[in-house]
């Protein structure tokens, strides 16, 4: 689904106290021309559907995103949805972003051999990490609930506590 078709049906649902409150993940390069018209259609009145019509038809042609994959310079797009051929699954192509070099498209099986060395590498760092950091004994076989208002503020002092260690560190280090 689209960017803009996701915000139409989103917007197109009144919530009983009047006001609807989203986060959007928007690319840095053009969250500066995409906010203020978001924020125009945000407002639900007839102006917001107008300028919703008016650049829907700019998106009927954008893949759907199926996979995210950021890194510190690099960016991959991996788009949906997949297809089944024979004994392998493709997605329908992928774009990477390339933080020095720009944008690159990548072909059904361009986008399936990086996805899966991608998916590949987090699984390894992640499996060597908990290891590595003798995290094994406090797994659990199924994903634990999380109380925000006790753990919100231990993951607080946790940071600073962090924060000032590294402050700390790096003033010894210069001396």
């Amino acid at each position: 689904m689209s960017f803009i078709q996701q915000l139409r049906d989103r917007f197109a649902r009144p919530q009983k106290s009047g006001f609807l409150n989203y986060n959007f993940r928007i690319d840095r390069q053009v969250a500066y021309y995409l906010t203020p018209l978001i924020e125009r259609m945000a407002s639900g009145d007839n102006e917001a559907w107008i300028l919703l019509n008016a650049v829907r038809f700019h998106f009927i042609g954008e893949r759907p995103i199926s996979a995210i994959h950021l890194g510190e310079e690099v960016r991959l797009y991996v788009e949906g949805p997949r297809f089944e051929c024979g004994d392998e699954t493709f997605p329908i192509g992928a774009q990477v972003s390339v933080g020095w070099a720009g944008w690159v498209n990548l072909d059904p099986v361009e986008a399936s051999d990086l996805d899966y060395k991608v998916r590949k590498a987090i699984d390894e760092a992640v499996f060597r990490w908990v290891s590595e950091a003798n995290l094994t004994g406090r797994t659990s076989p199924c994903r634990q609930p999380r109380s925000r208002e006790h753990e919100d503020h231990i993951a607080l002092r946790q940071m600073v506590t962090a924060a000032g260690r590294s402050a700390r560190e790096s003033e010894a280090a210069r001396g």
